[in-house]
């Protein structure tokens, strides 16, 4: 059976970290995997509001809007609940993930359904996959900045939340400081993607959890 991949693009323009994922797509083709891609800049998920929240929150629906919004919902769990992996560009704004992903995810953290609340604390509802993210920087948010990066954490917390412990990611940084090192920077990220595939994926184990 082909391997499936949901390649998930938060970028709001045509940025490293779609080309990160344009190059990890491309590998997983390769090896004969299928893709379901999706753009949240282009297809954007629309932001929560009293109504939407009510229909997802108690999967009723009073209005075509509702409805739709829903179905959305529906349609999105569906997507990572059918594929073997999931790879997700994500580029750094302003300290935080693009406003796009916190949308997606929005429809995504359900209760009931995503995840639910026992005694022991939150416990998530998705079975767990390999998920990589793959992350770029303008500035350098490892070593001495390290504190600074509070995407990494965040996303290891909420996507935990629902069942996705599973992550890898790799990153790009730097890519602000010139040209030259974006390029450099940009050629180690690609490399660091290539070598997961021939170490891993390549060799039939893609179903193997990774363990960054």
């Amino acid at each position: 059976m082909r391997k499936k991949l949901l390649a998930l693009n938060t970028s709001l323009q045509e940025g490293f970290s779609v080309k990160m994922v344009s190059h990890f797509r491309a590998l997983w083709q390769e090896q004969g995997g299928e893709i379901i891609e999706r753009d949240l800049a282009k297809e954007t998920v629309p932001h929560l509001d009293f109504s939407v929240i009510k229909a997802i929150k108690q999967a009723q629906c009073e209005d075509e809007i509702q409805e739709k919004a829903l179905a959305l919902s529906e349609r999105l769990i569906t997507e990572i609940r059918e594929v073997d992996a999931i790879v997700i560009g994500m580029p750094l704004y302003n300290l935080a993930a693009p406003s796009v992903f916190q949308s997606y995810l929005d429809y995504v953290v359900r209760a009931g359904v995503t995840f639910q609340y026992t005694k022991q604390g939150p416990v998530g509802l998705l079975d767990n996959k390999p998920v990589y993210i793959l992350c770029s920087r303008g500035g350098v948010f490892s070593g001495d900045n390290a504190h600074m990066d509070t995407q990494t954490l965040w996303l290891k917390n909420i996507l935990g939340f629902i069942g996705l412990s599973s992550l890898q990611f790799i990153y790009a940084e730097g890519l602000g400081l010139s040209e030259g090192v974006a390029i450099e920077s940009l050629k180690n990220a690609k490399q660091q993607i290539t070598n997961l595939f021939e170490n891993t994926i390549a060799q039939g184990r893609c179903s193997l959890l990774p363990t960054g």
